[in-house]
């Protein structure tokens, strides 16, 4: 799929319609295209969700100009892209703020999560046979060969430890991260009142229909989490998934603690082959990073220069600045994925066709928050009941 971003600025709102028949049945007068005053009046409504649907904490409703619907449960934030807003579905993103806060209300911490997971990880990576010197052990002897392993903190653990295999744990504590979040999503979803279920209702249509539209697809395993998504959500009907041990009522009638442990329990299959693709990979990307060694030693013994080496065999060994420059990227892409990963292939990925918020236009919308509007009543000798109208204030500090 080709990388197509789009950078929205105040000339290209003019000919966005708006999507907001829903809201506009209980919000009079919303404007029929978006402008970035618009933009701003609604990222001042959508902030006040969190009051009312997130009483007993105090939530932070952030609005990036790119990425996707996200929540950081243990830091109590929420992050609704502007994106959607420009693009004029107003509903769906109604739908994505109440979605994930709640997550904030109802959810636990994604590292407690996957903590309750750990035990039944455990079980699942010594029944994995591996080579590890020429002799057979399970995964999990292999894994723990030199230290122990801890899911539940896989970026702490690698700042700290730096762990042979941590890029191996963070894909598999991303894998269970998926499928716990598949399973939570049904439970919390089901706990919206009527009345906002409306928008969830009308959004998912959507990302089902657009789901269906892509010709690439995620894989084996994350194709069957969302077959079990689809089912549980009543988008559609899977033999296999409503063969497992919890239908929809069980996972909503859970506990959040229970989730966690549901979620491996039902796909514990699913989770055991994952696991083995991924050592698999691992495997043969090692076999091939020992061979590209290889070649670049003797590439780097042949052309003894300071900053880049082009050999014989048409390899290019980097130089250190440059490996320094990537490292920082790679660690911001990885954790990126990690933060975004809530829905990400449904709803499109960061940098695949998507839209962005222009620098200036963010600054425009922003600039709104420098209006006071002031409620006024004056009282007239030709009208003793005054006259009411309102003062706009300017700050320019």
């Amino acid at each position: 799929m080709s990388n197509i971003s789009h950078s929205i600025c105040s000339q290209d709102l003019e000919t966005v319609a708006v999507d907001a028949d829903l809201m506009s049945q209980w919000l009079e007068d919303v404007p029929k295209t978006m402008s970035s005053k618009l933009l701003y009046d609604l990222k001042t409504l959508l902030s006040h969700y969190a009051g009312f649907l997130v009483s007993n904490k105090k939530v932070t409703v952030e609005f990036p100009v790119e990425g996707i619907p996200c929540a950081d449960v243990g830091e109590s934030t929420i992050y609704i892209p502007v994106n959607t807003l420009a693009e004029g579905r107003v509903d769906h993103t109604i739908s994505s703020v109440v979605h994930e806060l709640h997550h904030i209300e109802h959810s636990l911490e994604m590292s407690k999560a996957v903590k309750i997971m750990e035990p039944i990880l455990r079980r699942i990576l010594g029944t994995i046979r591996v080579d590890m010197g020429g002799h057979p052990c399970s995964l999990l002897q292999k894994l723990e060969q030199r230290e122990p392993i801890y899911f539940w903190e896989p970026k702490d653990s690698v700042s700290k430890n730096g762990h042979e295999y941590h890029d191996f744990l963070l894909q598999v504590a991303q894998d269970v991260c998926f499928l716990y979040n598949v399973l939570e999503d049904v439970r919390i979803d089901e706990m919206q009142s009527p009345s906002l279920s409306r928008y969830r209702l009308k959004h998912e249509k959507y990302c089902y229909e657009k789901s269906k539209e892509r010709e690439d697809t995620p894989g084996i395993y994350y194709s069957k989490l969302f077959e079990a998504l689809f089912h549980y959500k009543d988008l559609e009907h899977s033999d296999d998934i409503a063969s497992r041990r919890d239908d929809k009522k069980a996972i909503c009638g859970a506990s959040a603690e229970q989730v966690p442990a549901m979620a491996l329990h039902n796909f514990i299959e699913e989770v055991r082959d994952q696991i083995c693709r991924r050592w698999e990979e691992l495997v043969q990307e090692s076999e091939e990073s020992l061979v590209q060694q290889f070649l670049e030693s003797k590439a780097a013994d042949t052309f003894d220069q300071e900053d880049e080496t082009e050999s014989a065999y048409g390899l290019r060994v980097k130089s250190s600045k440059e490996v320094a420059l990537d490292a920082p990227q790679a660690c911001k892409a990885e954790e990126e994925m990690l933060y975004m990963m809530d829905e990400g292939w449904v709803e499109g990925e960061p940098g695949q066709n998507s839209d962005t918020i222009s620098a200036s236009l963010n600054a425009e919308i922003e600039s709104f928050r420098n209006l006071t509007i002031v409620p006024c009543n004056e009282i007239l000798e030709s009208n003793p009941h005054g006259v009411t109208y309102d003062s706009l204030i300017i700050d320019y500090v």
